[in-house]
């Protein structure tokens, strides 16, 4: 079952939303999913009716803006709360950044193949050189179409599934191209570019699980040797010969998130 929300908290950021009713009723929070970069927020099919069997699942489609403070700003007060955030890529930065912006009202926090900052410095070495970074944004600026057929081979790049990803993607992202917004998605990657969660992390208390692809081309995989010093309470999992796109097949998942959810919240909902 499927209804268009009809929650919308602040009129002057509009982010297109979905949302899945729960199969069975429960008292648990509803979860958010934001998707990441170059991507329609259809990339989540699979992983909503996993999610759906328990809890009501919003689907967002986020508009970018460069700001990312103001951003997470208008995303909050379109959510449901308090809720459980899911963010892919891009989308669990923001999904990170909002977790600690409004702890009161974000009651879980998990994140699929996000970096604490998508371009190294000297202070987040395991991330993606600035060198590539930059190429790849005049590549948008030149040529968009292409910018995302490249990202569309590096989501999967590296993966065992990857013929069966790249034929799931194809349709999604010439659904993509079709409706892009370039400035839109430019205002993306100045996100990617300039987000720094490592104080975000560092204040988040809600339980939270950060799932990573064993060969990511995007996001290195030792950026989780350091992940735990700056919040011993975070759980991370690394998922075998997978690659940035995590959720498809979703069965590679599935299992490691349902039960992350069952223990994180008792049956009146709360966090235990």
């Amino acid at each position: 079952m499927l209804v268009t929300s009809s929650i919308q908290k602040d009129s002057s950021q509009q982010h297109p939303q979905t949302v899945y009713p729960q199969i069975t009723p429960t008292q648990l929070p509803p979860i958010v999913l934001l998707n990441g970069w170059g991507m329609a927020n259809n990339t989540w099919e699979s992983l909503v009716p996993v999610l759906q069997q328990q809890h009501d699942v919003v689907v967002i489609d986020v508009v970018y803006s460069e700001d990312a403070d103001a951003l997470c700003h208008h995303l909050y007060k379109q959510l449901p709360t308090p809720c459980v955030l899911i963010g892919w890529s891009l989308g669990g930065m923001l999904a990170t950044k909002i977790t600690a912006l409004y702890p009161e009202s974000i009651v879980g926090l998990i994140t699929l193949a996000s970096n604490v900052q998508f371009v190294a410095d000297g202070d987040w070495p395991d991330a993606m050189s600035t060198d590539i970074f930059d190429a790849f944004f005049q590549l948008f600026i030149s040529n968009p179409d292409k910018a995302l057929q490249r990202f569309s081979h590096l989501v999967v790049q590296g993966d065992t599934q990857r013929r069966e990803q790249k034929q799931y993607l194809q349709s999604l992202i010439e659904t993509k191209i079709s409706t892009m917004n370039t400035p839109e998605l430019m205002a993306g990657l100045v996100l990617l570019r300039d987000i720094k969660n490592q104080t975000a992390l560092k204040s988040i208390r809600c339980p939270s699980l950060h799932c990573f692809g064993e060969n990511d081309a995007l996001v290195p995989i030792k950026t989780t040797d350091k992940l735990r010093s700056l919040n011993d309470m975070i759980l991370y999992h690394i998922i075998p010969k997978s690659s940035h796109l995590l959720h498809a097949p979703v069965n590679r998942i599935e299992k490691r998130i349902t039960k992350f959810l069952a223990s994180a919240f008792n049956h009146q909902g709360k966090p235990q």
